[in-house]
Order: structure tokens, then sequence, then C-alpha cells
């Protein structure tokens, strides 16, 4: 027994010495690996800098995921190439890992790895036992120096992931992003001064996958992970490629464009670059034509006429001839993102078509996105455990046709804005849920003057895995998924066009493989709190517009950053831009289609306290004109109508006040009782003094109550709100809000005439068009040296003029530059051999013709 324990010892002794003897060399013209004892060992450059860490490469080389088909209750199980007691080099390209340690389960794995002209690439096999099930690859792993923690940079093609600084990630910081979803690329990048890694998947099928960067004590581990669900045997069908690049010559560092570049290569040779978004015939002209965009919120839609009026007043008299997106937020029947008894939506079926039908005639073009797959079942849940909207009785006839899990369950998820309802989500790998998406909500919305859809919540093309065996696709993640998807965007425009002439597709968030199947998309790459990144648009703004899904209209970083982006201009619209009174609405005369007050709210609550009380207009007191404000408490109630008024900087900053007014009338009053008017930023923080107009005692007549508020220069605005706890009856009346003047009179309070973030928008739509063959049709290039201040933004270190390089389809170049700052920014811009010296005024979107 110990010469047979002896033997096997030496044996294996004798393996990993012939190993170590041995090291396999794979060289490409970039890039020389080195593998021993089964792990990367090297990675050098063409100038010798070895991009390994070794210490951190002993993680191993691949870990597997698996589960037993005969008892998937067991859970999943792991194996690291590290646990291999056979590691054997079979070929000059070829390792081989069995005999798995700690009574494994006798899997094999057979790494291939190969020069494929400036690139080294990976691919495996996998050797499955009986019963066992292939859930997730990862491989490669690849373990990475961290030269200079404060100036690397780890970029990967995904929406939101930002430039990711090593010095600034926690120890075991895991950040990964998924494909079909959140990965819009397969491909990403670490720099470090002139030098840069490339690690890409060369997948045209784009099979399910999630790239990682994952922060380790003194290293970064990149990992490609593919999802599956596979038995017997698996091979990776596709493969991963490495290489290593260099900053162009005379360029001061390499940047993750440098890679971009080289991933886009092989992207145009993939189905969904062969025709650029100018040549396409599937999207109408007008939206290649330099459109603008807004978006209008469910109280838009709520207070009559008011998107006629902004769009007259407002987009029409500045910008007749641009035809303009026109997304629609709440129109669903039940509230925003309650889905799908959408119809009839809100308000009505014939006020809507009557907004749609003017939005037409003023080329505007109606853009709703409905919430994908998503099925609410329960919502808004009260206090007693029932809930608002309880739609699970319905979806019984149509529950065979959800997503189920791998326990063989519902899926189910509880996002916060169901406000601790629930939903499912139907399977499109059902050929029923292709229908009902198509034939249920896109015609509706169609014959309802709708010719844009974007398919919301289905981020990226992405859905939960099904391991449904009725629906007639295979179990859990696969090729399926794409296939689904594709199938759906497909059908869903041919749905559209036998009622719209034109229609246009969208999806929530990029992915590469959609991009010939949509006309426009939904980006959102300006919202991670590191420094922004834009590796979709940079390789495909020729080949997709794109815009950002959530614009703020207080950051000049967001509008600077998209325009010299080359994104389609985004207004974030206010009603009053059509009605300059701040606290119009305040005499309560004009009634909303729920019949309350407009521009006010009634608030439901505030940090877990439940307000229940009673708010209605009334129409049998008022001060003057035909309607009131009533209030009315049961005992132990509380009621609260507010509303929000932005002030005017400029005038604050020389000393003015405002003067809140106030008609009230006190039928009954158990508790003191006051409007509150407080000045605020835009993080609900206070800033200045505020005033309170209380109720009179019961009983009294009408009485006019007067206070002064005093905001900082800080402030963003004013919140008025009427508060009453305890039982009452009261009632308020025309409301107004004044300014003080130098000379200390008060004068009618308007909406801010200087607002920076709107000059610099109308000035974005119009640069936008004129220069629209670079700023929508351009290829973009790597950006050229240019030499300005810095400023933070979110604790980021940022340029003080952003800037982009394009090349339009008739061959010219164009450099486009924006300052994020409100005082005019100077600036040395190089482009070859020359220099030129710019200022950059507030608000200017500066398109630099070069040669």
């Amino acid at each position: 027994m110990k010469k047979s324990i002896l033997a096997t010892l030496l044996l294996f002794t004798s393996m990993l010495s012939f190993a170590q003897k041995n090291p396999m060399v794979i060289s490409c013209g970039q890039a020389t690996a080195t593998f021993k004892d089964g792990c990367l060992e090297s990675f050098k450059d063409a100038d010798g800098i070895d991009w390994v860490e070794q210490s951190a490469s002993q993680g191993g080389l691949f870990q597997i995921a698996y589960i037993n088909s005969q008892a998937p209750e067991d859970g999943t199980k792991y194996l690291n190439s590290r646990s291999a007691a056979s590691i054997t080099q079979a070929d000059p390209n070829t390792i081989v890992f069995a005999d798995f340690q700690d009574n494994a389960p006798p899997f094999k794995v057979t790494c291939t790895i190969k020069p494929q002209g400036d690139m080294i690439a990976w691919n495996v096999q996998v050797e499955i036992p009986d019963n066992l099930v292939l859930t997730i690859l990862d491989y490669p792993r690849i373990h990475t120096k961290i030269f200079e923690p404060d100036n690397d940079q780890c970029v990967m093609g995904s929406t939101k992931g930002g430039a990711l600084i090593p010095s600034k990630m926690q120890e075991n910081r895991h950040i990964a992003a998924r494909q079909p979803g959140s990965l819009a690329l397969q491909f990403a990048s670490q720099t470090s001064a002139k030098n840069g890694l490339y690690l890409a998947a060369q997948d045209p099928k784009c099979h399910p996958k999630t790239l990682a960067c994952v922060k380790l004590k003194d290293a970064i581990r990149w990992q490609w992970s593919t999802l599956t669900y596979t038995e017997k045997n698996f091979k990776l069908p596709f493969d991963i490629v490495t290489t290593t690049f260099k900053a162009p010559q005379g360029a001061d560092k390499a940047i993750w464009q440098d890679a971009a570049d080289i991933y886009k290569q092989w992207a145009l040779k993939q189905e969904w670059c062969q025709t650029a978004f100018i040549n396409r015939k599937d999207v109408p002209q007008w939206l290649k034509d330099g459109p603008g965009m807004v978006r209008f919120h469910r109280s838009w839609f709520a207070e009559k006429n008011s998107i006629q009026n902004w769009v007259e007043k407002v987009w029409n008299k500045d910008f007749p001839k641009t035809h303009l997106i026109a997304a629609m937020w709440g129109w669903e029947k039940i509230d925003s993102w309650i889905t799908p008894d959408y119809f009839p939506v809100f308000p009505n079926n014939e006020t809507f078509k009557e907004i749609t039908d003017f939005l037409h005639k003023n080329n505007a073009h109606p853009f709703p996105w409905p919430s994908g797959y998503h099925w609410t079942l329960t919502y808004n849940q009260k206090g007693d455990g029932t809930f608002a909207f309880d739609d699970r009785e319905r979806f019984e006839a149509f529950k065979p046709h959800a997503i189920v899990n791998p326990e063989g369950k519902m899926y189910i998820r509880n996002p916060g804005w169901l406000k601790k309802g629930e939903c499912t989500a139907m399977c499109p790998g059902d050929p029923w849920t292709i229908n009902w998406w198509n034939n249920d909500i896109c015609r509706p919305l169609a014959e309802l003057g709708c010719d844009m859809i974007q398919v919301d919540q289905v981020v990226g093309g992405a859905f939960p895995p099904c391991y449904a065996t009725h629906h007639g696709h295979p179990k859990g993640y696969g090729q399926w998924m794409v296939d689904a998807f594709t199938t759906q965007l497909k059908t869903m425009y041919q749905t559209m066009k036998e009622v719209v002439p034109e229609p246009v597709l969208a999806v929530e968030e990029p992915n590469e493989s959609f991009n010939h199947l949509v006309g426009i998309m939904d980006y959102r790459n300006c919202q991670p709190a590191q420094p922004w990144t834009s590796p979709f648009n940079y390789v495909y703004h020729e080949f997709l517009p794109c815009f950002q899904s959530n614009p703020r209209t207080s950051n000049r970083f967001w509008y600077a950053y998209c325009a010299a982006d080359g994104q389609i201009p985004h207004f974030v619209p206010r009603m009053a831009d059509a009605d300059p009174i701040l606290l119009s609405g305040g005499d309560f005369e004009d009634l909303d289609t729920n019949g309350f007050p407009v521009k006010w709210g009634k608030v439901g609550g505030y940090r877990n306290q439940v307000w229940n009380g009673h708010a209605e207009s009334c129409s049998t007191d008022a001060q003057s004109g035909k309607r009131s404000l009533r209030l009315v408490n049961k005992p132990g109630e509380t009621v609260q109508v507010s509303r929000n008024c932005s002030v005017d900087k400029g005038l604050i900053k020389n000393g003015a006040k405002y003067r809140i007014s106030a008609w009230l009338k006190t039928k009954k009053l158990t508790q003191k009782a006051a409007i509150n008017a407080a000045p605020f930023t835009s993080d609900l923080k206070r800033e200045g003094n505020n005033c309170y107009l209380s109720f009179p005692e019961e009983p009294s007549d009408w009485q006019l109550i007067q206070g002064i508020v005093e905001p900082t220069i800080h402030a963003d605005f004013i919140r008025i709100m009427i508060h009453v706890e305890g039982e009452c009856d009261v009632l308020v009346d025309n409301v107004t809000l004044e300014v003080s003047k130098p000379d200390g009179s008060w004068e009618q309070a308007l909406l801010p005439t200087n607002d920076q973030y709107y000059a610099f928008a109308k000035n974005w739509v119009k640069a936008y068009k004129d220069h629209n063959k670079w700023l929508q049709h351009g290829k973009l290039l790597r950006p050229p040296k240019l030499i300005c201040d810095s400023t933070t933004d979110r604790g980021v270190e940022v340029p003080t003029i952003f800037h982009n390089a394009f090349q339009a389809p008739d061959g010219t170049i164009a450099v486009v530059l924006a300052s994020n700052q409100a005082t005019p920014q100077q600036a040395t811009l190089h482009w070859k051999d020359k220099t030129f010296q710019i200022t950059a005024d507030p608000d200017e979107i500066i398109v630099m013709p070069m040669e």
C-alpha cells in the first residue's frame, strides 16, 4: 500500500516537474503568453512589460460551476483549475486539466490557446460527467498588475461602467456586466502610461456571458464567464482574444479609445454594422435629419393642453423645422410602470389620441416605453396588507407563459416602484409572449398614434433565464435568449408597420447585436459615479443615434458631455416655459383630469407616516373666482398639499426675497396648522429662512396672510406645503408668490429667464441639426489633445471643456467642444502639427472643421 502511494506521488511530482521544465509559450505580433503548471505565468507586450501579477495568477486559469440534474436542491458547486491533480500539455497549444481533488466529479477541461494574427485566442472544452450540468464557465481568468494605482484605468464595454481607477476600488470589489444586458460591447481594456491590455469576445451571436473586473489586493482579475445549461460536452462557441497595444505616435498616453479602435475592426465585419444609419431604409428620413428630444411625465397628461402649449410656445418658437421625439412617461392606466393593464391609457384614450394627433401635426413623434415582459401582480401595499392594485386573479390564465426559475417556480421580483408589490415576467422563448407583446401592447399604442415604441425594462435585450419545459426553448441560459429577442424586434417592427408607415423601435440600454433592428438607443453612460466613458457610442456612432434616458437639467456636465459625444439633444421641459408665472395655478381654478387643482400634489406621507386626510377642489366657497382648495381631516388624520417653485439665483445674489400670500378660511380646526414655505436645494437641504402662514382660529371668514421667505444663493426652489393635522375643515385660495425689487417694492415672481441649461439645450439642438453630418452621422475618432483647466464633478476630476473629433460620411473632419462652466474657458487644441487657441463661452458648442 505504501509503495502504491509512493509511486503515485512520484508520478504526480514527475508530471509537475515536466510542466515546470517545459512552459508553454504562445506568441503573436503584439504579445507573448507563458503558461506554467496550468497558470498564466506572464503576458508580455512588445516592450517586454509583463502584465501578469504572478502571485494573483495562482487563483487559477478557470473555474466551473455545476449542478446535479438529479438533485438540483443540492445547489451549485465549483471547481477551480488549481484543484486539478493532472495538468498536462497535450500539444504546443493545449493544456488538459483532470483528476480534480477533494472527491470532485471526473470533469476534464481542455484549454486551447493559440496565436491569431495580432491576438492570442483562447478556447475551451469541458467533458461533463453524467447527471451533471455545467452552468457557468469562468475562462479565461487573467490576473494583471496594477502599475500606477491612481492613474491606471480599467474600462469595459458596458453601458454604465465608466473608467475604474484601481486606487478608488475597494479590495474584492467585483464589477460585472452581462450580455445580453449591460455589456453593450464585448471588450475591455486596461491602460497604464503608454501601454494597454486588450480583451474581447469575438462572438457574433452574442451568447450569454458576463465580463468582470475584480479588484484584488495587489492585482486586477479580468474574468469572462460563459452562462449556459449544458450536459455531456461543452465547447466555447466563440474565441476570447487578448493582446496589447501602445499609444499612437505623438500621444501622451494609451486610452480606452485605442482598445475600442481595435474592437471596431472586428465589429465592422458583423451583421449589425453592414449599413450606416444614414443609409438605412428601415428608419424615416426625419430621424436622420438631427431631431431633438423631450420627455413628458404623467403630470403633463393630467393637465389639459399642457403638452400642446409647450410645443407651440417653446419648441415651435425656437425650432419650427426640427422634428421632436416626445418620450411619454406615465401614460399607463393604473400608474407609471404598472403593466400590462395599460388600456384605456391615462388620462383616457380620447385625450391621448388628441395629444398624439397634435404632435404629429407639429413634426413631433409620440414615444411611449411599455415595461417589456413585466407583469405587475400587485402594486402599492396598504396598511392592512391589501394592495391598491391586485392583478393576481386575472393573471392565473396567463401563468403558464411566465418565466420559471431553476427550482421550477414562477419568477418573482419586488422592484421599488411597485411599493411593496410584486411582478413576474413573461418568457419570450414562448411564442405566445412574442404575439402578446406585439398585438396586445404595441399594436394598440400604434393605433393611438405612437410611431415610436421602446421595449423598456428588458435591459440590453436581457431577461431572466427560463427553465420551463413547456415553452419550446432549451432550459436555462442559452443562445435561444438572443434569438428570441431578435425575433421579438423583427416581428414588432412588422406589427407596427401595419398601423404606422414609418415605425421606430428602441430598447432600454444598448446591445450591439440589436443595432440594426432598432432606430434609436436609450443610453445611460452618464449615470456612474466614476469617470464617464462612452464605448458604445464611440464604436457605433455612425450606425445608431443615442440619447440619455435620465438627463438632469441642473447638471451642466451631463449636457456638455453628451453634446460633445454626439448624442441626441434631450430637453427637460417645464410647464412654466409656456407659462412664466412662477406660482401659476395658485387660484385653484384649473383642474387636472382627476378633478384636482393643476400644479399641486397631495402628499401621501413622509418617513413611514401615512397622510390619509382629504383634499379636493371646492366650487361652493371661493375668495374669488369659481374654485378654492378644501382640506378635510377626520380625527387622527393628516393632509398635505404641496408644490415646488424654482428660485432665481441671479435675483437672490442681489439680495432679493420672496413674499408668499394666501387667502385662508377656517370652518373647523382642532390643532394649529399653516402653510410652510421653505427654501431647499435639489437634494432637499434647507437653505435659508422659511415662513409659516397660519390658519385663523375657527370659525373665520377669508383672511389674507403673508410671509417672507429668504433663500440663500444655494437654494434651488421654494417648497410650499399646505399641512394640517387633526380634525379640520379649511379652505385656501389665491396663493401668490412675489419677489422684492431693489426699491423695496414687490412684483409677481416669474420663472427665471436666465436658465443657463435651457440656453445650452437650445444651442445643442441647433448644432445637432446644422452639423448633423458630424454630430449624428460622423465616425468618432481618437480625441485630439486638448489642454484646458480641470474641475471636479461628483468628486471626479474632469476637464472644463469636453471635446471629440468626428469624421463625416464625406470624409471631412470636425472637432466639437462644449464647456461645462458658467464662465469663458481657454484651451489649446493640438491637431496634427498645428495648435489652436480656443475660447469656449458658456452655453456655446463649438464645431471646428479641420482642414
